[in-house]
């Protein structure tokens, strides 16, 4: 990329060379290093500006990257904030005696970061134990208690909605 700066420092550059000068003159020899002083700064600026317009992408990229993740946090927080709402409405944890559900929305009452805990209580030992998020999507588990491993149906079924769905006359899931 030949910038406007260069230009400018190669016209100087032929108007010193169209000057004709003794080379073994004090003028000459004074104009030269100007002019190969002006060279070496051009090429610095241009290298300068090259890297900036890098680091300009760069930091573009990140910025896409950053407002993309936001976005899914946000979508992320508005489903488990509507998910949280419709279970506490409609009673469904209390459909699943072997599931409780904690969902913390950042007032610092139990430090959590708007993330949904999943529990589990055992009906043979009674021990309580926190899920992973496969486990619960899955259904069932097994218990934490090393002593028991009892098998946890978490859902009453086959359908462990947490009841906000419902089976019609088909045995289709429903909305309610």
């Amino acid at each position: 990329m030949y910038s406007e700066h260069e230009s400018k420092i190669g016209y100087v550059r032929g108007l010193f060379d169209g000057l004709e000068l003794d080379p073994a003159s004090k003028e000459h020899k004074l104009f030269s290093a100007v002019i190969d002083a002006l060279e070496s700064l051009g090429e610095t600026i241009s290298e300068l500006e090259e890297a900036t317009d890098d680091i300009e992408d760069t930091v573009d990229s990140l910025q896409e990257s950053v407002d993309e993740i936001e976005d899914n946090i946000e979508e992320y927080d508005e489903f488990f904030e509507v998910l949280g709402n419709a279970a506490e409405e409609k009673g469904a944890l209390s459909q699943f005696p072997n599931l409780k559900s904690l969902y913390s929305d950042d007032d610092g009452d139990d430090g959590g970061d708007n993330e949904i805990e999943y529990w589990a209580t055992c009906p043979k030992c009674n021990e309580e134990f926190m899920l992973t998020e496969e486990e619960f999507l899955s259904g069932s588990t097994v218990c934490a208690n090393r002593d028991c491993k009892e098998k946890i149906d978490l859902a009453p079924g086959d359908h462990h909605c947490g009841g906000c769905c419902q089976k019609d006359s088909n045995g289709e899931d429903e909305e309610d």
